[in-house]
């Protein structure tokens, strides 16, 4: 058989595989509904702490200096209570970020800022095709960004500095997913969230601004 011939018969194998299965995933998109729900990503967390340390040198509130990158996650659970709407709350982590200031004469001011959200959304499921959706997130979520102070070469912390800091936000989340169905049970998921006004716009140590978590992982139903 010819590398042509071979190529067109997968091609209209693949077709025929994604017809039939068409009306029972189709079908799945609504069923969910009174079905639990639990989803699990891994991506980049951003947020705008590259200038954290500066700030606690300085003794003043400078503002954001540059965004930092760090490896995350975002776990959520709940229940589709109709056949396009769903809730959850869930966790958002966003490992530490590391911002290094020049410290006195010889030292250097090392910041570890960790990034937490507990949030509870809901979330419509718009169906596009057979096997694939749409899921728009808006929730209410408290935001933390906690950070540790210390010196590379052991000096004192300015007494004034509060250390660890810890600033916490009331606020909403917004979110975008797309799923693409791999059984009536379980999906692929991607998407991005972010996570408007933490931190604080006084509080020296502390960053302000917009956090977001870009990610990819499984949702499961049950």
């Amino acid at each position: 058989m010819s590398p042509r011939k071979f190529l067109f018969r997968r091609r209209y194998l693949i077709a025929a595989i994604l017809l039939v299965s068409a009306p029972t995933l189709a079908q799945a998109q609504v069923t969910s509904q009174g079905r639990g729900q639990l989803t699990f990503t891994v991506g980049q967390g951003s947020g705008p702490l590259a200038g954290i340390a500066t700030d606690v040198v300085d003794d003043q509130r400078t503002g954001s200096e540059g965004n930092l990158k760090h490896l995350g996650f975002r776990v959520t659970g709940g229940y589709q209570f109709a056949d396009f709407f769903s809730f959850e709350a869930g966790l958002t982590h966003s490992g530490t970020f590391s911002s290094q200031a020049p410290y006195l004469a010889t030292d250097q001011m090392q910041a570890q800022t960790s990034f937490n959200a507990v949030e509870a959304d809901l979330v419509g499921k718009i169906p596009f095709a057979p096997i694939a959706r749409l899921d728009l997130t808006l929730g209410a979520v408290e935001t933390s960004l906690d950070t540790t102070l210390s010196t590379l070469y052991g000096s004192a912390i300015p007494l004034a500095q509060e250390n660890p800091i810890d600033s916490r936000h009331f606020g909403v989340t917004i979110g975008a997913d797309v799923e693409l169905r791999l059984s009536a049970n379980t999906s692929l998921i991607a998407g991005y969230h972010v996570y408007p006004g933490v931190g604080s716009t006084r509080l020296v140590g502390s960053a302000s601004g917009t956090m977001s978590m870009l990610a990819a992982g499984v949702h499961f139903e049950f």
